[in-house]
């Protein structure tokens, strides 16, 4: 009998253990989040605009909003992955990630729609998927990629508005802040008021722990957090957070990029000054003196913080460009060098990266005036940098034959449909190697219909689409993490 109840308690132990690494599994996405046979979901089993009960890409302004009218739901055209390379093995031998299918033309519910959303895509749990993080009122929803669609499997819910302001959550950003191996999330938050004016807000580290879950959360700086970057500067342990604080703009007030040094206590090493309405930010060696500089955004201007590699940044340089409104970095001239690509009131320029003497803005053609959510990446993997943005109802795709010399493509139409997109990201959605897939995050009826999300897999090749006339609640996953920011 002795020996039967060891065998017992042998099997019970067993079975703990498996059930613990099939939660793991399922938060980490190893393990699919909704499981499925792969058949697209009837969008007539939820109501119109239904809201979940629940809450490197963002866009400084909204995307052109054009609803349109109802249509049936229905994909004007089929999306042809067109890359036999997910079937094959890994070079290690290991079968490669599902991709995740069957989901294409629905509109997914994620939450209330705030005055100004936020849209990230990031792999937060070092899985093959990335996740999908939508900034909301009520804080922010990480999405994971499962078979049949998202499902949500993380939730940050934010400081209560004060009273008469409205709340800016913005886009998550992601790495390895305390230099402990796991990838963390940098969330910033604004208040506004309603005339524009900031009025507070804060920037909140969220660590990671080894085995997939999450350490008490931080308040790192009560600032007007607009925005914020998670990236190395000084070369130590722990990654660096760059945060635009936009100072009061309407009392000429100039905005300061702050910069966190990474470990386990992340504290204030810098104040950048920036300029008046401070929008983004990007860290990448633009003097190729091999040392991590800031490129800072704001109205009308970008400001060049050169680093000298300790965290200290002793030089700087301002290029007033007439209406700057969004920037990006990239090899652009295929020198090797990180290169400048900024949207204004003169369409697109590009800056070549080196010596200050040598960063003459430059022009690109065929670039439409009212694009937005300026990307560059190598979306056709050529090893060229590309262009992408939106260009209401499509996505513009330039792509690169030559440096500097890019040939516009449509590379994905909305059409028609209740959907108005007000952010978008393009990146790998479904690890076949390519930044090709396209997320529009938008609403069908205005600020106060809820936020919704549309996945288009190798948005690239021309395709078509027609949303639904209803949209499908995001379903919470099996386990979803939650924490309250304060």
């Amino acid at each position: 009998m002795d020996k039967v109840f060891a065998a017992l308690r042998t099997f019970g132990v067993l079975l703990g253990i498996w059930v613990v690494l099939f939660v793991v599994g399922i938060i980490t996405g190893v393990v699919p989040l909704t499981g499925g046979t792969g058949d697209a979901p009837d969008p007539d089993d939820a109501d119109a605009g239904t809201a979940a009960a629940d809450g490197g890409v963002e866009r400084d302004d909204d995307e052109a909003s054009d609803p349109g009218a109802p249509a049936d739901a229905s994909v004007a055209a089929t999306v042809d992955d067109g890359d036999d390379s997910a079937d094959d093995a890994t070079d290690d031998g290991d079968a490669p990630p599902a991709a995740p299918t069957g989901f294409e033309g629905i509109r997914w519910a994620v939450c209330d729609a705030p005055a100004e959303p936020s849209l990230a895509v990031a792999d937060v749990f070092g899985d093959p998927l990335p996740e999908i993080i939508v900034g909301c009122a009520d804080g922010w929803h990480v999405l994971g990629m499962g078979a049949t669609g998202p499902a949500r499997v993380a939730r940050f819910a934010a400081p209560p508005t004060p009273a008469d302001q409205r709340s800016a959550p913005g886009a998550a950003a992601v790495g390895d802040v305390d230099g402990d191996g796991e990838r963390d999330l940098v969330l910033p938050l604004a208040f506004l008021g309603d005339n524009g004016a900031s009025r507070g807000g804060g920037l909140y580290w969220v660590p990671r722990d080894p085995y997939g879950g999450i350490r008490e959360p931080s308040a790192l700086a009560p600032i007007t957090a607009v925005f914020a970057i998670v990236a190395p500067i000084d070369g130590a342990d722990g990654d660096e957070v760059v945060a635009m604080n936009r100072a009061n703009a309407l009392a000429q007030l100039d905005s300061e990029a702050w910069v966190f040094g990474g470990g386990a206590a992340p504290t204030r090493t810098a104040a950048l000054v920036v300029g008046l309405n401070g929008r983004a930010a990007r860290v990448a060696d633009v003097d190729r003196d091999g040392h991590a500089d800031v490129v800072a955004l704001s109205d009308g201007r970008v400001d060049l913080h050169f680093g000298d590699g300790a965290g200290a940044f002793g030089r700087t340089h301002t290029l007033e460009l007439e209406g700057a409104r969004e920037v990006g970095l990239g090899d652009l001239d295929g020198d090797g060098g990180a290169d400048l690509a900024v949207l204004g009131a003169q369409g697109l320029r590009w800056i070549r990266a080196g010596a200050i003497e040598g960063m003459e803005p430059h022009g690109v053609d065929g670039i439409p005036a009212n694009l937005r959510g300026l990307q560059v990446l190598d979306a056709d993997g050529d090893a060229k940098m590309d262009l992408l943005g939106w260009d209401h109802p499509r996505l513009l795709f330039l792509r690169q034959r030559d440096p500097v010399d890019f040939e516009p493509r449509t590379g994905f139409t909305l059409a028609g449909g209740p959907f108005g997109p007000r952010r978008h990201a393009v990146a790998d959605l479904d690890a076949d190697g390519r930044a090709d897939d396209l997320v529009l995050l938008g609403t069908t009826a205005g600020d106060d219909a809820p936020l919704e999300v549309i996945l288009v897999l190798d948005a690239l090749d021309g395709a078509e689409l027609t949303p639904p006339d209803r949209a499908r609640p995001v379903d919470d996953a099996p386990l979803v993490l939650r924490a309250t920011l304060r």
